[in-house]
């Protein structure tokens, strides 16, 4: 399973975010401008560097080594998988994945458990590489060079995240994007776009009938 690779990097897996900053700000704003609130839980939660700064309250991730860095940083969290998620129905207000998607082995179940334990009003936020962006290449690259991660990636492309959410029964209402150039020509930190032409870093938000 492609998660146990995660269970190898989790001690110096916060490095890229240090080294990055710019381009991790980036995607913080992005993901904030969205506007999402409540109790919130995130799918794939890794280290936290998202779940933290964003203040979500739960994390779920199948790499237990990653799980205890999220827990030093004060999320609540639970080894489980996106298609399986152990909560009751309508538990939270929102749900996140960032950068998680496209390492599930199953979309279409991931975010119909997302569905599943989202309150009616509430909504899913997935964020990702845009397939067909400049970024999206670059991990196909990676991917195809046997990159000890991203051999593992199915990278999607905006219409396949959109197709998903409206396939659960979720309404897509907004999408933003960022990181228009590679981060490392990044001096200071993007402000999300809603025109997403060239985006190699979108969020779309999709809301649940109330």
């Amino acid at each position: 399973m492609s998660w146990r690779v995660f269970d190898e990097v989790a001690e110096g897996y916060d490095s890229w975010y240090r080294e990055n900053w710019a381009a991790y700000e980036s995607e913080l704003k992005a993901i904030k401008a969205l506007g999402v609130s409540g109790r919130g839980l995130e799918v794939g939660v890794g280290t936290a560097a998202f779940a933290a700064p964003l203040g979500i309250a739960v994390g779920v991730d199948p790499s237990s080594k990653m799980l205890r860095v999220a827990k030093q940083k004060g999320i609540e969290v639970v080894r489980a998988v996106g298609e399986a998620l152990p909560f009751v129905h309508e538990s939270f207000d929102y749900v996140l994945f960032v950068a998680a998607l496209s390492f599930v082995e199953d979309v279409d179940a991931s975010i119909g458990e997302a569905h599943r334990v989202v309150k009616s009003g509430g909504c899913v936020v997935v964020c990702d590489i845009e397939k067909r962006s400049w970024l999206g290449r670059e991990y196909a690259r990676k991917a195809a060079n046997g990159h000890l991660i991203y051999r593992f990636i199915n990278l999607l492309s905006l219409n396949d995240i959109s197709v998903a959410l409206e396939k659960a029964g979720l309404r897509v209402c907004r999408a933003v994007g960022t990181l228009m150039k590679p981060w490392r020509e990044l001096s200071s930190p993007e402000d999300p776009r809603d025109d997403l032409e060239g985006c190699g870093f979108v969020c779309v938000k999709a809301v649940k009938a109330g």
